[in-house]
């Protein structure tokens, strides 16, 4: 007699019981875009990552989420508009820069009441010699106002980089700078206590970072006046040996100053300075312009120089200024008030009188 069969337990047999299909779950459009968001979240905080770590952003990781801001956007120096601005930032040593110094962060913020502006409309020249990086350094600092031993704030330092962008010997030199500047006005705070008149991201660095932190985002200056206008720059460099004169060498450079801008005028498009012989002696030029249309000087010859440099002069505008002098003061004075902390500004200027902007050596 047949036994009962129960279909369920007679897999064996297909065609007559077929498997239920299983359907499978597939990521709908709402899975699709949430992965879609995330690999764009993704691509952007990796493309941030990128552009912040090349603005150097993540040198100081130590810095608080404000500091770290703030030292990879730094405030624009644009608290005041056009020749103002140059008076509203700290100064900082630089080799590029024809006195060694130059324009660098914001640091204060003035209403264009607080500002003294007089035109002085003239141009003048002066010629400064020097035998080593350390007597130019000492000319240069004390023109701007920081009458200091030259290794002090690095202008020695920077004085050797200029020279090696002229020339780079090993051999005892002889340097002539001849600068021509060409003011247009003058501008200086009504103030005597310019700390009132610091940002609040300043002040708080000033007050509360460390005195490299504070030196490596202000520089070592602020100023408390600027001439502006434009500053032609010629530098001549030559060996000198123990038995020659500089006097007489610089005599020499001076009969025949014309022919010698000439010569260096093939510096100022290309950047490299470009070498002139004469009386079985060679000489390393280079010339810059900064300030006005500096193209003008590119028609410079023997026989047109005032020409030129008038033309130059008349070319100088607002909109295209150059600091040509300034009167600096080292950064811890703003420190030193009761209002601020005169021990940290004792700190700040041994930090600053003991230690080199290592930069400028490389």
């Amino acid at each position: 007699m047949a036994k009962n069969l129960n279909v369920e337990q007679i897999p064996l047999i297909p065609e007559l019981m077929p498997e239920k299909e299983i359907k499978r779950q597939r990521c709908g459009g709402c899975c699709w875009g949430v992965l879609a968001f995330l690999a764009t979240i993704l691509a952007a905080g990796g493309m941030l990552f990128r552009y912040t770590w090349h603005r150097g952003c993540w040198e100081k990781p130590q810095f608080t989420f404000q500091d770290w801001y703030t030292n990879c956007w730094p405030e624009p120096a644009a608290g005041l508009a056009g020749a103002h601005a140059a008076l509203s930032v700290s100064w900082h040593v630089d080799a590029d820069a024809p006195f060694l110094v130059s324009p660098f962060q914001q640091l204060f913020d003035h209403e264009d009441e607080d500002i003294n502006t007089i035109p002085v409309p003239v141009a003048v020249a002066e010629t400064r010699h020097s035998t080593s990086s350390e007597s130019f350094a000492k000319a240069i600092s004390a023109s701007v106002g920081i009458e200091v031993g030259s290794k002090v704030y690095g202008f020695e330092a920077a004085a050797a980089v200029s020279a090696n962008a002229v020339w780079s010997t090993s051999q005892n030199t002889f340097r002539q700078d001849t600068f021509v500047k060409a003011k247009k006005v003058r501008i200086s705070r009504r103030s005597s206590h310019p700390h009132e008149h610091l940002t609040a991201s300043a002040r708080a660095c000033l007050l509360e970072e460390t005195p490299s932190t504070i030196v490596s985002r202000f520089g070592q200056f602020y100023p408390l006046s600027v001439t502006l206008g434009g500053v032609y720059q010629l530098t001549v460099m030559t060996e000198i040996k123990r038995s020659e004169n500089s006097k007489d060498i610089a005599a020499k450079i001076s009969g025949s100053f014309q022919r010698f801008a000439v010569k260096g005028k093939a510096s100022l498009m290309g950047g490299a300075a470009s070498t002139y012989s004469k009386d079985n002696r060679q000489y390393h030029l280079k010339m810059r312009v900064l300030g006005g249309e500096s193209t003008q000087w590119l028609g410079l010859q023997a026989d047109n120089v005032d020409k030129i440099q008038g033309q130059w002069v008349d070319s100088i505008t607002e909109d295209n200024m150059y600091p040509v002098g300034v009167r600096l003061r080292p950064l811890w004075e703003l420190l030193d008030h009761d209002d601020m902390d005169r021990e940290k500004a004792q700190a700040l200027k041994k930090y600053m009188n003991g230690s080199r902007v290592e930069t400028l050596r490389a």
